[in-house]
């Protein structure tokens, strides 16, 4: 029976479609990156790219994604890789810090989103620090990941989830190379994402027999956080993070498995026989080294191999155990480079990545750990804009619902940054001291110092210490911030033998007001500085009278990382609007303690004294 036309036509299309595939399976023979093909040209470290830098197709990222899922769930190294990085870049979550302008709507969106953001995913597994390891997790060796903002009302309360969608299931045609499951308008803006529904049964979405409808969803509601370390300006997709350590991870298995097997023949016992002669020559021995005589009158002897096992052997025989020489002492070497190779693309060094500084000094390892900031900063700052995306349209629903409701002239309500996980100190002194010089010289701040260091908030801190303080005074404890190693930060312009105060960085106060105040008005004076500062008059006292004991002499010293922590105690004070009294003094009683004049200026903190004088008199 011949075809009917429709059947004729159904063929020829799919004749076409798979000439189509065929061509782009020749061009795609000599696709740049070798690296997808266990050839004998990747290891000859040339390539032959059909086109100069054409994209990945559908198969080729497929194909690299597969590989790296495969290489996170098999290879320790590739797992310590994921991990670290997921440890440096997200940590325990990214911590929200509003910064809109008023105190208040701070607290609201702090406290709401605080118990919120844990609510957020849709499947209910995983907490804000989880879906964002997650996000990134995807991102490193997918290439990329979707996430997909579902809004819905319950009870006439918006309810805002993510779900995050896997790369192999954001797809439009399983059969066309060139399919990203992206739709652009002309300008190149995404219009919409293409997501093949979750579905159990299906093993795999992408396979041309399988019919599975995908789902349009417009961008709006939509993130694509790519990963794409070339910067190709129209790459719609991303690539996994592993496509430069295919080859190097695979070398290094292989390289492994061959030492392991090595030493594993080696474990088995190698001995060694040979015959032994006198000194004239005879090969049997003589009598002396011969153990004992068997009933068959032939003399034999007995060599200890491994602790349970002997040998026994005749006249002048002998045997020796052949040591294992695998590995030999140049493969460490070879292996932390071959570690670092794989380690490279990921923005980590071996030492980085296993721990081991004990080939560094600090400043290397100071040099080393600052690239690595660099590169982690920056990839943070990526997830920061997917976590920002996300919260800003979380708190937008529930600004729109009536769930919060921010001020009046408040305009920027959704302003806000994330703090994020700091780095380790390399020696904590000494950046301590680098801090201090810093904000001394104005050139950096507390809060940036507070940022590098990982999430906490200025505000935060200062409230912290208030309350502390607060706690601290009601019951009477004072604690001593100094330290040795804080006084010798400050001890720079002091003489390290002779120490004196006429070198201090900061004047010195009225000695005879602070004593006059001591003696005449107890009640201010015991408004601040507490124990710790009434010994430090006391060694100021002994100072003057020409004591140079080594407890005046320390004091001498700890006086002026002291008065470097307290300058601008005080500073409450710099208007005139402010009225003294007990509570708000505490910071210049201290100052004159320490025998310190603070930003205040000795005139200014002797006036406020002063008022507080006459209303305590009045």
């Amino acid at each position: 029976m011949a075809p009917t036309l429709k059947q004729r036509l159904e063929r020829s299309q799919i004749r076409k479609q798979i000439a189509e595939n065929e061509a782009a399976e020749r061009r795609a023979k000599n696709f740049l990156n070798e690296n997808l093909k266990n050839t004998r040209k990747r290891k000859l470290g040339w390539t032959e790219p059909g086109r100069p830098e054409r994209d990945l197709t559908s198969r080729d990222r497929r194909a690299a994604m597969a590989m790296a899922r495969q290489k996170v769930e098999e290879s320790p190294i590739a797992a310590a890789i994921i991990n670290a990085r997921l440890d440096n870049i997200v940590g325990s979550g990214f911590r929200l810090m509003m910064r809109s302008g008023n105190i208040d709507w701070y607290n609201a969106v702090e406290d709401w989103w605080s118990d919120y953001k844990d609510k957020m995913d849709i499947r209910g597994v995983r907490p804000w620090q989880e879906l964002l390891r997650c996000w990134q997790a995807r991102h490193d060796i997918d290439g990329d990941v979707g996430i997909l903002m579902v809004a819905d009302m319950f009870d006439d309360v918006p309810q805002s989830w993510v779900q995050t969608i896997e790369a192999d299931r954001i797809a439009k045609d399983a059969v066309d190379l060139a399919d990203t499951g992206v739709e652009f308008d002309r300008y190149g803006m995404p219009k919409a994402f293409y997501v093949l529904p979750y579905d159990p049964k299906v093993t795999n979405p992408n396979d041309s027999q399988t019919q599975v409808k995908p789902i349009r969803y417009n961008a709006d509601n939509f993130i694509l956080y790519i990963n794409d370390g070339t910067y190709r300006a129209n790459r719609a997709r991303g690539v996994t993070s592993f496509l430069q350590a295919f080859n190097i991870l695979k070398d290094h298995e292989e390289i492994m498995d061959g030492i392991v097997q090595k030493v594993k023949n080696e474990a088995f016992i190698g001995l060694k026989f040979f015959m032994e002669g006198n000194e004239d020559g005879n090969v049997f021995g003589d009598q002396a080294q011969r153990d004992a005589t068997m009933e068959n009158g032939v003399d034999y002897s007995k060599v200890k191999i491994v602790p349970g096992m002997n040998l026994v052997l005749g006249e002048g025989e002998n045997v020796d155990v052949l040591e294992s020489k695998s590995p030999h002492s140049e493969f460490d070497a070879f292996e932390k480079k071959l570690i670092s190779r794989i380690a490279m693309p990921f923005g980590f060094s071996y030492e980085l990545i296993t721990g081991d500084f004990s080939a560094m000094n600090d400043r290397t390892a100071r040099v080393q750990l600052k690239q690595f900031e660099k590169r982690i900063r920056r990839e943070q700052n990526q997830l920061g804009f997917v976590a920002s995306r996300v919260f800003q349209w979380a708190l937008s629903r529930a600004v729109k619902y009536g769930e919060l409701n921010p001020p009046a002239g408040v305009t920027s309500w959704w302003n806000h940054r994330w703090g994020r996980p700091g780095f380790p100190y390399i020696n904590i002194l000494q950046e301590a001291q680098a801090n201090i010089l810093l904000l001394e010289k104005g050139l950096t701040s507390r809060t940036k110092i507070l940022a590098e260091q990982g999430d906490d908030d200025f505000e935060d801190l200062m409230n912290e210490r208030a309350y502390e303080q607060d706690v601290m005074q009601e019951r009477a404890i004072e604690v001593t911030e100094s330290a040795p190693a804080m006084a010798s930060m400050h001890a720079a312009a002091l003489d390290e033998d002779n120490p004196r105060l006429t070198q201090s960085e900061y004047k010195v106060f009225d000695y005879g007001y602070a004593s006059r105040l001591k003696e005449s008005y107890p009640e201010i004076w015991g408004a601040g500085g507490n124990i710790r500062g009434g010994e430090a008059f006391e060694y100021w006292g002994k100072y003057r009278n020409g004591d140079r004991g080594e407890g005046v002499i320390d004091w001498v010293k700890e006086r002026e990382a002291w008065a470097a922590r307290h300058y601008n105690d005080g500073s409450q004070f710099k208007g005139e609007d402010l009225s003294p009294n007990l509570s708000n003094v505490a910071g210049i009683i201290a100052q004159i303690k320490w025998g310190v004049v603070g930003n205040l200026g000795e005139s200014r903190m002797k006036s406020i004294i002063d008022e507080l004088k006459e209303k305590r008199e009045g």
